[in-house]
């Protein structure tokens, strides 16, 4: 689960805490799971430019003194490429081939899932928040085949997430809003000084 939660649904959750994290940002798993070693991920051209322009923001408010709005879209293609990085994974069963799809309001993570000698599919379905200016992620869904994740991993899924989020999320940038459309999320907030 270590880095499952990084690279996937907090890549989608959150753009500049998101950038820093894929960048070398860790998460430890829950009590019991089992991570397979992951290589350090590389952040998509794509995606590195959206962190360039919010890090040029974050610079520009300290050297003006003043606030600089920010906004950032980003697609299911450059999240889809992030959350590569992070797979193959081992959390109750072994995770492969990631895709990452926006939807209004949410966003769906679709992956294959091996369990001992059989595959199947897995679903994660989040929904990003924004809470004091920070952005957050509730699990609205997680199965694997057609079982739900119980209680207890849906709720250590989301406690990894909101630590990593916190973790990597600089203090002078205030998130106001994370919109999910269709294909694209848009990420807005403020670089202060």
């Amino acid at each position: 689960m270590k880095r499952f939660v990084l690279g996937i649904v907090i890549g989608a959750v959150a753009t500049i805490g998101v950038q820093s994290a894929l960048v070398g940002g860790s998460v430890a798993p829950p009590s019991g799971a089992v991570s397979a070693p992951t290589p350090t991920p590389t952040v998509p051209p794509a995606v590195a430019l959206q962190l360039d322009a919010a890090q040029r923001a974050l610079a520009q408010a300290k050297i003006s003194g003043k606030a600089v709005p920010v906004t950032i879209t980003l697609t299911e293609q450059q999240f889809t490429a992030a959350a590569a990085a992070y797979f193959p994974l081992t959390y109750v069963a072994t995770l492969l081939d990631p895709v990452v799809h926006l939807r209004p309001g949410q966003i769906v993570l679709d992956c294959a899932a091996t369990l001992a000698i059989m595959r199947t599919t897995a679903t994660i379905l989040a929904t990003p928040l924004v809470s004091d200016g920070k952005p957050t992620v509730r699990i609205d869904s997680a199965m694997i085949g057609d079982k739900a994740l119980p209680d207890a991993a849906r709720e250590a899924l989301a406690a990894n997430m909101l630590s990593a989020i916190v973790a990597n999320i600089p203090a002078k940038f205030v998130v106001s809003s994370i919109v999910v459309g269709q294909a694209t999320m848009t990420v807005q907030g403020t670089a202060n000084p």
